[in-house]
């Protein structure tokens, strides 16, 4: 039983340090406590906002990569006389045997 005779002095002395501690003390504390939590609320907003603005760049990025390579892929469909979209010999294959008459 010698360690509980530690943890009672222990205890007590961090009791004794709340209980001397005034109303106005605990106010400040208290104050200083929500402004920190403020910061940090802040701090994690902004830098969501700054990862939707990246990920949205990213997007928009890609979609005009998209539109400026569907314009050069039409472009040189243009120039080779050429269907932008060429269809398949499959394809090719079914239009030719439903367009025979039948006899």
């Amino acid at each position: 039983m010698m360690y509980g005779g530690a943890v009672v002095t222990f205890l007590s002395g961090v009791l004794s340090f709340f209980a001397g501690i005034s109303l106005g003390n605990w106010g400040v504390i208290i104050g200083m406590v929500i402004t920190l939590l403020g910061f940090y609320m802040k701090w994690r907003e902004h830098r969501m906002k700054e990862l939707e603005h990246k990920l949205l760049m990213e997007k928009t990025n890609a979609e005009i990569f998209e539109i400026k390579t569907r314009t050069v892929f039409m472009e040189r469909a243009g120039l080779n006389n050429t269907p932008y979209h060429t269809p398949s010999p499959a394809l090719e294959a079914m239009k030719d045997s439903t367009n025979e008459p039948t006899t």
